[in-house]
């Protein structure tokens, strides 16, 4: 005899109510409960499925609308963020209204197909009745009878015609974004810029009202990521942050069922820029990747300017409004060594008439043997007009210009500049702040928000390459002997009959 047959019969009815208002008040048992049922095997519950859970439940209850995940690819986050938090919500209130973005349509409608698979569930069903609107059962799109639903869809594709929300006085859905940005795509800044722009341009004006929460969940990828754009104040509110590190603060790892310390430490040896970025939630180590701090050497004093050449550089920006790149000019003076002085820096976002008069200040008051720029647009534009004011002030420079690389090539363009500090060629001057702003950006470089002054020193780099490829230094000659030895002199004396000889 079983142990049920023992119990008192219980009204089916009555199990159900118990079973579903256990399940609408404990989000974990749901998810638990569920993905059992939807895939068969058990949910490995850990602590940071915990915080996760509490972050999502204050955006539920109405005490977080902004809120960014930082954990580990592989860590359930799309389970939970995802499948089972808009799955749960629906079950609580049909008329939730949630948008679902993430890198591409793909990977947006797969995850909108398993919600769809979820709440179609038998054991779903019997617990609420929840309906989907026949002609809106799209993966892209469906409707609940109860005017709820999801939009899902590419992070950078067209939202419109669709809101998330309901109203302030319950929670009515949100916008979840779930991986916005593709690792492969961290390096192109055209790409970043595209999402970090829609975040303020469509997503935040798909919110039905005030109260709607704003959820962008992922790991990091670069300081200018979708996370790292809304942290820093790119929508003008405040988010809170919830960063999940592979590796907690005793060292031990976050979930050994995924990756246990062996796992990691492979990880790490691997690749460097994948585990601080991905794993452990800081794209850029302190101590620089590309451009280390420890291979960062100083100077007081200029040696005598008489034993320098000295050298220009600039990184023209296309704009002057603001949020737009920098204009930059570099001095860089070169002693016989080949060691290389950061000597001089101006940078603003300004108008064209201003920077080239700044770098005729500095031509004026430097006297550079030549100065550089980049090809391109920007060379055939400020070209003739910076010759002009070159002969108008008598303030002259031969002006030489290098191949241009465009936005998503800028680590291959810097990788002169990184032999040379790597080699510790390259001194900055100590007490600027400028030069506090240079090193900055190199040990932020290639993941950091700015990287105009990096881009003025590489051309630069450039440059004295090419200077000294065609004035390489002369080899050493050996000491010429003119042997006097009778041995040697009638060893190459020639061979002849006359005794003249």
């Amino acid at each position: 005899m079983s142990y049920r047959q023992l119990l008192p019969r219980i009204d089916p009815d009555v199990e159900r109510a118990v079973l579903r208002e256990v399940l609408e008040n404990d989000f974990l048992l749901f998810v638990q409960y569920f993905f059992k049922i939807q895939n068969g095997t058990k949910f490995r519950l850990n602590d940071h499925h915990e915080q996760i859970a509490e972050a999502l439940l204050r955006c539920h209850r109405h005490e977080c609308k902004r809120l960014v995940i930082n954990i580990p690819p592989r860590y359930s986050k799309t389970e939970l963020a995802v499948v089972m938090f808009i799955a749960w919500c629906l079950a609580k209130n049909p008329a939730c209204q949630f948008i679902h973005l993430s890198y591409s349509d793909e990977l947006a409608l797969d995850n909108s197909a398993r919600i769809l698979e979820l709440i179609q569930l038998e054991e779903f069903q019997a617990l609420w009745a929840l309906r989907l609107k026949a002609d809106r059962k799209s993966k892209s799109l469906w409707r609940t009878d109860e005017g709820g639903g999801l939009k899902a869809g590419a992070a950078g594709g067209a939202v419109t015609g669709f809101g998330a929300g309901v109203d302030d006085t319950q929670f009515g859905g949100a916008i979840i974004m779930d991986d916005a940005l593709k690792p492969d795509d961290e390096e192109y800044e055209v790409i970043r810029r595209k999402t970090n722009r829609r975040i303020n341009a469509t997503v935040k004006s798909r919110c039905n009202s005030r109260s709607t929460p704003i959820v962008i969940i992922g790991q990091r990828l670069h300081d200018d990521d979708p996370p790292g754009f809304v942290l820093g104040g790119g929508t003008g509110e405040e988010w809170e942050h919830l960063k999940i590190p592979v590796l907690r603060k005793d060292g031990t790892p976050l979930w050994t069922f995924r990756q246990n310390i062996q796992d990691l430490v492979a990880i790490q040896v691997a690749d460097k820029h994948v585990w601080n970025g991905q794993y452990m939630q800081e794209p850029i180590p302190d101590e620089g990747d590309f451009f280390t701090i420890d291979n960062a050497r100083w100077y007081k004093t200029l040696p005598a300017r008489e034993t320098l050449n000295t050298y220009g550089s600039s990184d023209y920006a296309a704009e002057d409004k603001a949020g737009s790149d920098y204009t930059e000019h570099g001095i860089f003076s070169v002693d016989p060594a080949g060691n290389i002085y950061v000597t001089d820096w101006w940078s603003g976002q300004k108008k064209s008439d201003v920077w080239i008069e700044e770098q005729l200040d500095l031509v004026a008051k430097w006297k550079p043997l030549l100065w550089c720029g980049e090809t391109g647009p920007i060379k055939s534009s400020i070209e003739p007009w910076l010759t002009k004011r070159m002969r108008e002030r008598k303030t002259y420079v031969p002006l030489r210009w290098v191949p241009h690389n465009t936005k998503n090539y800028k680590v291959a363009g810097a990788r002169g500049a990184q032999a040379l500090w790597e080699a510790g060629r390259i001194y900055l001057p100590e007490g600027k702040e400028w030069a506090q702003d240079l090193l900055r950006q190199l040990t932020r470089f290639p993941l950091g928000t700015l990287d105009d002054k990096v881009d003025t020193l590489a051309i630069f780099c450039k440059l004295i390459s090419k200077v000294w490829e065609l004035s390489p230094p002369e080899p050493e000659k050996e000491p010429f002997v003119i042997a006097d030895t009778a041995l040697i002199l009638e060893e190459y004396a020639p061979q002849a009959q006359s005794e003249e000889w």
